[in-house]
């Protein structure tokens, strides 16, 4: 069963600094310890997306099961596992000799394990309904507005490699739970931190230029 047809529209995530007033979030905050070394604690981006509100039902079940919060944690602990066995494939390390307009290059291995992370994710929409209701719940999601069709884009986004490769790489800067894995498939902590690094690196400089006689 493939889920690519439904992949994301180019929009971006509505939403992105809390819910509306007397709404409810999905409790996606970034509250997990922050490693300093990818970007200053004070400017942690926040999204979140009012999970509360979904409809259909089945829809807002099923937001609530990939996020952890319906009480069946097995998809978030998976994820949490993979996670920790496949961040290697995505070193920070990379990133850093990267210049303005720069393509990072990743292993061979990248794209495969993309793929293994949808595949997960796939499991996951099967496990949540009968093999022979797929369709009509894929048409439901696909059809969702609001607050699902927020939920519908960033949820199929994350499983691009682009945002595969965004939650892989914020692996090495804190340690993601799995309940908040769609969060940290659309933020970049470690570009922020070489692009913090480069200003301090040339505030630096400047400054040893200002003091040379």
């Amino acid at each position: 069963m493939e889920v690519t047809p439904l992949r994301r529209q180019e929009d971006p995530i509505p939403d992105p600094d809390g819910p509306a007033a007397g709404g409810q979030s999905a409790g996606l905050s970034l509250a997990t310890p922050f490693d300093r070394s990818c970007a200053a604690a004070e400017e942690r981006p926040r999204r979140a997306l009012q999970v509360a509100e979904i409809e259909p039902e089945k829809v807002r079940s099923f937001a609530q099961f990939v996020t952890g919060q319906s009480g069946d944690t097995s998809f978030t602990d998976e994820v949490k596992e993979f996670i920790e066995a496949n961040k290697g494939f995505f070193p920070l390390e990379a990133r850093a000799g990267l210049g303005p307009g720069c393509v990072e290059e990743y292993p061979l291995e990248a794209k495969a394990v993309a793929n293994a992370f949808a595949d997960l994710a796939d499991r996951a929409i099967t496990a949540f309904v009968p093999e022979d209701e797929v369709p009509g719940f894929l048409a439901e999601l696909e059809a969702a507005t609001g607050p699902g069709a927020a939920f519908m884009q960033s949820f199929l986004g994350a499983l691009e490699f682009e945002g595969v490769a965004r939650l892989l790489h914020n692996a090495h800067c804190v340690d993601i739970p799995g309940t908040q894995w769609l969060v940290y498939a659309w933020i970049d902590l470690a570009q922020s931190s070489f692009q913090q690094s480069a200003q301090l690196e040339l505030q630096e400089v400047s400054g040893e230029y200002a003091a040379t006689p």
